[in-house]
């Protein structure tokens, strides 16, 4: 369909041109990122909150029946309410290793004492030394020593100068580790969610959980001690100890360096991948049907959907482009029962390096537009709805990606992507496929990128769908 004579797009990013200057070239396209303000009427800065739950964007300057306008808002797609407030990076929390060593110096004195006389050319001088339980030397022309501490005597025939004392330092390290407190933001309606967070506050319609991360069944748990400080300390005189931290492993619920998610387990098919990596070894969605062994720019976006055992494959045995699952299945609907819907979580990754596509390399992204899903080609108001949610939805979760060698910095890359920062994801975001009295409805995902190759960037066009059935 066309609206107001133009295709609907939203433009997330495109080229290096600034994104006002675009709305104002097409203004039916949605700009990603551009958070709602405040207007007189309702219309496209504003939220419609329905009863699904469900909220949408304003038509004709108005809400459909059985929703409410709420003015200055934005529909959150992953709870169906209307919010009046700027999104919240997600970020997960990565617990800083600062071990505190304080050595305790325990030296222990083993002096070696060598009662000396200096020979002269008289015969009768003879040095005359008498160890006992106690050592005392006692030479005829060398005062004899009495060192404060335990002295071990070692007389020699030999003469020698000055005794000497060498110390043996026993350094007791006591290494402490201060991580940074685990913080976890948990929503239990309309369905169970929780987000790990380490600066500012939860987002609206959440509580905040101290010491907890979020879980794989999206509650906020118990944290796992993430390491086990060691001391080996060097036998020196000023005692240098060094503490070296127990390696931390993907499962312990915390992002660490090479890690594209964590979610607490080791399991396949729910939020994140047994090896915490979405896009190693051809198991990410590449949104095509080319052949993997041609496909020269399928790395450029892959997508992700959580579906135990695993995806649905194609005809070279990859993920395929349609994911499909019944509505009240637990293994893919996230909703929480037969309700008329099915709620998948979706992660999507950028510029992707080791996805096992041999032909496409990663050399950046200079544009990523998204053009579906079109909520103004929906069948009916709930439906259209549902789309204009997902579409918000989408539109927030593509302007946030982790880079995984760098995860301390959160959830915070926003294309264009340069060259060189490879393999970044987003969190799992929610996409709601309605029934809405059908037996089967699809949602596309529909995106158009371009890698940062000058003068011609190679061109991608990737669609995900997600197949909701009627339970049988």
């Amino acid at each position: 369909m066309k609206n107001g004579g133009a295709a609907t797009r939203v433009i997330l990013w495109l080229g290096g041109v600034s994104l006002a200057a675009v709305v104002a070239i097409a203004p039916n396209r949605v700009q990603a990122g551009t958070l709602p303000t405040s207007t007189p009427t309702l219309g496209s800065n504003d939220c419609c909150q329905c009863s699904l739950p469900a909220c949408g964007v304003p038509s004709g300057g108005g809400c459909s029946a059985g929703c409410t306008g709420v003015y200055g808002a934005r529909c959150n797609g992953g709870s169906g309410q209307c919010a009046t407030i700027t999104p919240v990076p997600l970020v997960s929390n990565t617990p800083t290793l600062t071990p505190t060593l304080t050595p305790t110096e325990t030296p222990t004195s083993s002096p070696t004492e060598t009662p000396t006389r200096t020979p002269t050319g008289s015969p009768t001088e003879t040095a005359s030394l008498t160890p006992t339980k106690s050592p005392t030397s006692t030479p005829t022309d060398t005062p004899s020593i009495t060192p404060t501490r335990t002295p071990t005597e070692t007389p020699t025939k030999s003469p020698s100068g000055s005794p000497t004392q060498t110390p043996t330092q026993t350094p007791t390290p006591s290494p402490t580790s201060t991580p940074t407190p685990f913080r976890c933001c948990q929503q239990l309606t309309p369905i169970p969610a929780c987000i790990n967070l380490t600066i500012g506050g939860c987002p609206s319609g959440t509580d905040l959980v101290l010491n907890a991360v979020c879980v794989a069944n999206q509650i906020c748990g118990s944290p796992t001690p993430t390491f086990t400080p060691t001391s080996t300390p060097t036998r020196t005189p000023t005692a240098s100890p060094s503490v070296t931290p127990t390696a931390t492993l993907c499962s312990n619920g915390v992002l660490d360096r090479g890690e594209q998610c964590d979610d607490h387990n080791l399991a396949d098919g729910d939020l994140c991948p047994s090896d915490c990596k979405y896009t190693i070894d051809k198991q990410a969605i590449r949104g095509n049907k080319r052949s993997p062994a041609h496909d020269k720019s399928g790395c450029q976006i892959e997508w992700y959907v959580a579906k135990n055992p695993a995806m649905d494959k194609d005809h070279f045995g990859l993920p395929n482009e349609q994911q499909a699952c019944n509505d009240g299945d637990a293994a893919c609907d996230f909703s929480g029962g037969v309700d008329g819907m099915c709620l998948f979580k979706v992660v999507a990754c950028v510029n992707n390096s080791k996805s096992g596509l041999g032909a496409c390399q990663a050399k950046g992204l200079s544009s990523l537009l998204i053009l579906g899903p079109r909520p103004d080609q929906a069948s009916s108001q709930a439906v259209r709805d549902a789309l204009a949610a997902d579409l918000t939805t989408l539109q927030t979760a593509l302007m946030r990606f982790e880079d995984p060698q760098n995860p301390a910095a959160g959830y915070t890359h926003t294309p264009p992507i340069a060259d060189g920062l490879e393999n970044l994801c987003t969190q799992p975001f929610n996409m709601i496929v309605p029934l809405a009295g059908s037996s089967r409805r699809v949602v596309k995902i529909k995106t158009r990128s371009a890698n940062a190759v000058l003068p011609v960037a190679r061109r991608n066009l990737s669609t995900l769908k997600l197949l909701c059935r009627a339970p049988h």
